[in-house]
């Protein structure tokens, strides 16, 4: 039997995959929480063997979330899930320690194939994402976002994406002044002067959903 946590903010994501896992394995348990405290509640009292887990997970953040949990459950397997993981977010979650990236438009089977490849302890790369990924390796490097930290890099994302810094603030636990911190260090490290610049940078690097 395998048990699966899918971690994530959307009800209807959670609702939906755990449908699916389901219908498509008898042998599978799924459970769902939707954010980063309820999931170190349901590890602490749960036997799991895999973690899908939001990039966008409200509280820390999947990134952070994901740090923690290789930290407190360095053996277990986490599959990222995001709108679109085929940008940098994904080359980050590798090097946090994810064992898959995953997006929520994934075919059913393609998503048992990759929690089947990572519960024996092998990463799992969709085809299209290890040519991405290549790209990553081998290309250039050195594009503005890439000096950023983890945890400006989601905040830019976030800001790229039209969300406010009193949102932000709120979905990922933190002050308004701490999130402004991280917006001026955000311009400052990319060279930009406004928020609509960090706009079209993102949306010209592809780097919004």
């Amino acid at each position: 039997m395998t048990h699966v946590l899918v971690a994530d903010g959307h009800s209807f994501l959670r609702v939906g995959m755990k449908l699916y896992l389901n219908y498509s394995l008898e042998d599978m348990t799924v459970g769902t929480v939707d954010n980063d405290e309820e999931t170190f509640r349901y590890l602490e009292n749960h036997e799991v063997d895999v973690v899908i887990l939001d990039v966008a997970l409200p509280n820390s953040g999947g990134l952070q979330t994901l740090k923690q949990i290789r930290q407190k459950f360095p053996m277990l397997p986490v599959l990222m899930l995001s709108v679109n993981p085929e940008h940098d977010y994904a080359m980050r979650a590798f090097k946090a320690g994810a064992a898959g990236c995953l997006s929520i438009d994934l075919d059913v089977k393609e998503l048992i194939v990759a929690i089947q490849t990572v519960t024996v302890g092998r990463k799992y790369v969709s085809a299209h994402l290890a040519e991405r990924l290549a790209g990553e390796v081998f290309g250039d490097r050195n594009s503005p976002h890439e000096r950023l930290s983890d945890r400006e890099y989601e905040i830019f994302r976030l800001l790229a994406n039209g969300r406010t810094p009193t949102k932000i603030a709120e979905d990922l636990n933190l002050s308004p002044k701490t999130v402004d911190t991280h917006r001026r260090n955000i311009l400052e490290k990319m060279q930009l002067k406004t928020n609509s610049d960090l706009i079209r940078y993102a949306m010209k690097h592809k780097l919004v959903d």
